[in-house]
């Protein structure tokens, strides 16, 4: 009997072959293993088209979090898949309270940009938590 991390690459081969449709449905179930079990319990896949693969996370932190980490986890997913099919990583913050709300299709949700990043970054850099005293 083989083990389940031999067999679902063979499994997943075919899966990706097909068209990106359904492998967000796919990542999304295995997530876990793909982006590691602290970055899946506050993200989810929600999409792949043309190659932009939709996170939704659960809050704006997060959302800064994983876009700082986007090329580590589009290698990640890559490499999972055995294949390029993620080119681009799309960061939403679901307006929902939990990561199954987050999929569902009338969740409201917001893309958090670079310049958002970048924005915030400037801002925190200029708070002085110790004021001097």
């Amino acid at each position: 009997m083989e083990e389940i991390g031999k067999i679902l690459p063979r499994v997943f081969e075919r899966r990706a072959a097909q068209q990106d449709a359904g492998l967000s449905e796919f990542l999304a179930a295995v997530w876990g293993r793909v982006a590691g079990t602290a970055v899946a319990a506050h993200s989810r896949p929600v999409a792949l088209t043309g190659g932009a693969l939709t996170l939704a996370v659960s809050s704006a932190a997060w959302a800064v979090a994983l876009r700082k980490m986007s090329e580590e986890l589009r290698a990640a997913v890559n490499g999972y898949l055995g294949r390029a099919a993620v080119r681009k990583l799309r960061i939403v913050v679901s307006a929902g309270s939990s990561m199954a709300e987050a999929s569902a299709p009338n969740a409201r949700s917001y893309e958090v940009r670079d310049e958002t990043v970048a924005r915030l970054e400037r801002t925190l850099a200029s708070i002085s938590l110790f004021p001097k005293g």
